[in-house]
């Protein structure tokens, strides 16, 4: 195959054969010739086809968030179903782990749980490139999702506490994490040219660290006086496209 080239069969899906920046007389198309404003099209055609996209989770940020951002970004319809934990308890049974959140699509026939699977297939489906356009940008990606869940799990640990004694704990080891990662996070700023996370774009490592801030502001904020860098980076992926309007409706901030 020439370097450079992208094979279009003439059976190739529906949404495919639609675009008009497609040469039907031809089967091969130049990747030059996909501009960002085409790429969009790709993703916006992909998105419709789509019959309907609803994730379910409870009524509360946690792990069904960074999941809604994405929505938000890419500025994705979604039926955003926040269950009681009467009504869990009813659809636990049916749910691919008997956890949430869940994303349902085309009317329930499709089914997927874990969240980071979810936010996964999400930034794969909607937009080119988001999970990290060479091999290694999205390795490092992953690295970046993964060290911020596993912060998300000593936050966790002070959620479910079962009473002050363990809340007092839970709070030291948050603490600890908390410190660790922005610590981390810092290292890895500093060293970045474009301001994001991996590389010179933003991926959804971006997302992921970006809530990973909002955890902690909202467990610790003490943790983030005098972090200019990890505060800049915060306005910046706050106020990307998408994401601005929500951030600002339900994330009233006093750090910035």
């Amino acid at each position: 195959m020439q370097k450079g080239l992208l094979l279009v069969s003439h059976n190739t899906d529906p949404w495919i054969k639609r675009l008009p920046f497609i040469r039907r007389s031809s089967s091969v198309v130049s990747r030059k010739e996909i501009n960002s404003e085409q790429r969009r099209s790709v993703s916006e055609t992909r998105m419709s086809h789509h019959k309907s996209y609803r994730l379910v989770y409870f009524d509360a940020e946690g792990r069904g968030e960074y999941i809604r951002l994405i929505f938000h970004h890419f500025k994705t319809q979604f039926d955003d179903i926040r269950l009681t934990a009467a009504e869990w308890e009813k659809k636990k049974a049916s749910a691919p782990f008997e956890s949430l959140p869940i994303l349902e699509m085309d009317n329930g026939k499709k089914v997927l749980g874990d969240s980071i699977a979810i936010a996964r297939y999400l930034s794969k489906t909607l937009g080119e490139g988001f999970l990290g356009k060479t091999k290694l940008d999205a390795a490092r990606g992953d690295m970046f999702v993964y060290a911020t869940n596993d912060m998300f799990g000593s936050a966790m640990g002070v959620t479910y506490a079962k009473d002050e004694t363990d809340k007092k704990e839970g709070m030291v080891k948050f603490e600890a994490a908390g410190k660790k990662y922005l610590k981390n996070i810092e290292k890895h700023l500093k060293a970045s040219k474009s301001g994001f996370i991996v590389g010179e774009y933003m991926t959804w490592a971006d997302i992921f660290v970006m809530y990973g801030i909002r955890v902690i502001e909202q467990f610790d904020a003490g943790l983030l006086k005098k972090q200019k860098t990890i505060l800049h980076y915060y306005e910046k992926i706050r106020s990307q496209e998408g994401i601005r309007e929500y951030v600002e409706e339900k994330w009233p901030t006093d750090l910035l």
